[in-house]
């Protein structure tokens, strides 16, 4: 028999029992497979504290057994009634410290999710909420350490629950935020669609090259109301980073038949939320498009503007709707297929952070090749640069312009 737990006590009760049954009460877990797998839950899940791993690989064993072993499944539905527990899978939550003194020099931008690096050896260390001037990023900045111990940052582009559109992104935030806290590389994941027939849906993409077809509804700069700037965007994705992650994406990382990495692709970043028409999508075939998505800009001109260097890595989930000999594309194409490459997408972030760690790339991660890109792009004499504007843009570029 297994007795259950008082609550607040987060020792083994071993009076009555041969089987440890940690207290259950405070902790926050995924949604439960038994009910809904449909429902399992944002990709972004409460980050786990670093001080009860061994509490959460005991329950995560515990009801692993209880959900092999049908006759420990009333116990668990007892337990779930008292406790709040609703996956024999989940690991046990506690909140994060929500400050953190360490400068982060690199962040993950995407829906890969905490607890998909979490699995792959990072642990999340603090949780930051940070306001700046241009509003609140679409997420906490989840701070986690690499088996490096190299912090690093991730920021989920649609929130928490994907409840932004692609218009609705704060993207003036979001890189904000990531400076100000001093990231100076950002790995950025996305969706995308195909516009050729070599780039098959589960494959991934690293693309040099962008056309702008969104429609002018989304803050592109950090450059306004009197402060003037013109920074170079000839290459909007950074090259060097660009190299790293796909060579370290092309040598064996991406597992299934047939997945393979691409390079040097032109991205097309239309407006959205709605997906392209036949006409649309052929015109972007024979401008040379590879793929299409919704996301990579402002997000990519304003990180140049913010001296950050820039790299995305698109995952193809479907054919667009250019090909008439199959069903146009869906949400269910792109979430299925997302699902099946979940496992290669985890693996990929996990090995280009780890690379990125290394001390041979600090130079490549703490850009220096792009300090004083903004400070030197600015056309505003010193005596017509307004104030309230420059206090906003010295949040995350201190000192270059007052």
């Amino acid at each position: 028999m297994i007795s259950t737990p008082k609550e607040g006590n987060h020792t083994t009760d071993t009076t009555t029992t041969n089987t440890p049954a940690p207290s259950l009460y405070k902790y926050r877990v995924l949604p439960d497979p038994f009910i809904n797998k449909a429902s399992a839950g944002s990709p972004i899940s409460p980050p786990l504290h670093p001080e009860v791993n061994s509490f959460s690989l005991f329950l995560q064993g515990t009801f692993k057994r209880a959900y092999l072993d049908r006759r420990l499944y009333p116990y668990y539905r007892l337990c779930e009634y008292f406790s709040r527990i609703r996956s024999p899978y989940s690991y046990a939550r506690m909140p994060l410290p929500d400050t953190f003194s360490e400068s982060v020099r690199i962040a993950v931008i995407g829906g890969t999710g905490i607890s998909a690096l979490e699995a792959e050896g990072f642990t999340a260390v603090a949780s930051l909420d940070i306001q700046t001037p241009y509003g609140a990023p679409g997420s906490p900045l989840t701070i986690l350490k690499t088996p490096q111990n190299t912090p690093i940052a991730f920021l989920s582009r649609h929130g928490l629950h994907h409840e932004l559109t692609p218009t609705e992104i704060p993207n003036r935030a979001n890189i904000a935020a990531l400076r100000s806290i001093g990231v100076r590389s950002i790995i950025a994941f996305s969706a995308v669609g195909s516009l050729q027939e070599h780039i098959r849906p589960r494959d991934f993409v690293v693309p040099s090259q962008i056309i702008d077809r969104t429609k002018g509804l989304r803050a592109s700069t950090f450059f306004e109301g009197g402060l003037v700037g013109h920074v170079g965007f000839a290459d909007p994705f950074d090259s060097e980073l660009s190299k790293v992650v796909f060579d370290i994406g092309s040598d064996g990382v991406l597992n299934g038949e047939g997945v393979k990495m691409h390079k040097d692709a032109l991205l097309i970043c239309m407006e959205g939320p709605q997906f392209s028409t036949r006409a649309e999508s052929n015109l972007y075939r024979s401008w040379g498009g590879d793929v299409i998505n919704m996301s990579a800009l402002p997000e990519a001109k304003l990180a140049k503007e913010a001296e950050i260097a820039y790299v995305m890595v698109c995952m193809s989930t479907d054919y667009d709707c250019w090909k008439t000999n199959e069903a146009a594309v869906t949400v269910e194409t792109v979430m299925g297929n997302m699902h099946a490459n979940g496992a290669n997408a985890k693996h990929l972030a996990a090995a280009i952070l780890k690379e990125l760690a290394k001390e041979e790339h600090q130079d490549l991660v703490g850009a220096k090749h792009l300090e004083g890109l903004s400070k030197w792009a600015c056309c505003t004499a010193p005596a017509g640069r307004k104030a309230e504007v420059v206090k906003k843009i010295e949040f995350m570029l201190p000192g270059y312009f007052s």
